[in-house]
């Protein structure tokens, strides 16, 4: 697994290594590592500075330019969402959060009503269901992997890619 190699103690290892374990079966794994190795590869794009950790400094200038996020109540908000009190957050810190969040327990229903209602991309729907999108998937989507949203979804509108990349990070 890509996530051990990430880990940055033997204990920590074991510890993903379990919980990753515990939450998933044999058929749905690779989703969840495919979701694990995206969340890290987000890792590397947020750490400017390539120390191994995201502070807030980088993570503040993610908010703003990325997420477009102008209000500083909200930019705090989604601060302390991501650093949760700590200074600097670490691959295995953002992969743990995802193992926790809701969205990575979503449904292909729960990831129909995003797109319909958040996104506002109704008109994918049915892609999305022969595709069987999952919450597993969303990291995937937020980083473009392989170019997933064009060459395996079959989007190929820039305006509707960007907007699925950004809401998706958004989750993420």
């Amino acid at each position: 697994f890509c996530v051990i190699i990430l880990a940055s103690s033997l204990s920590d290892c074991t510890s993903v290594k379990d919980e990753l374990g515990a939450r998933i079966g044999s058929r749905n794994s690779y989703k969840v590592q495919g979701g694990l190795d995206a969340i890290a590869e987000i890792h590397k794009v947020l750490d400017d500075d390539q120390n191994g950790a995201v502070d807030s400094l980088e993570s503040g200038d993610f908010i703003r330019e990325d997420l477009s996020i102008d209000d500083e109540g909200q930019e705090d908000q989604r601060q302390l969402s991501l650093h949760n009190g700590d200074n600097s957050i670490s691959v295995l810190d953002m992969q743990k959060n995802w193992l926790n969040s809701i969205v990575h327990n979503w449904t292909t229903a729960d990831v129909e009503l995003w797109l319909t209602d958040v996104v506002g991309l109704p008109q994918y729907l049915p892609i999305f269901r022969k595709h069987k999108i999952d919450g597993n998937l969303l990291p995937r989507l937020a980083l473009n992997t392989d170019h997933l949203i064009q060459t395996q979804l079959g989007i190929s509108d820039q305006n509707h890619k960007n907007k699925l990349i950004l809401k998706a990070m958004d989750l993420v």
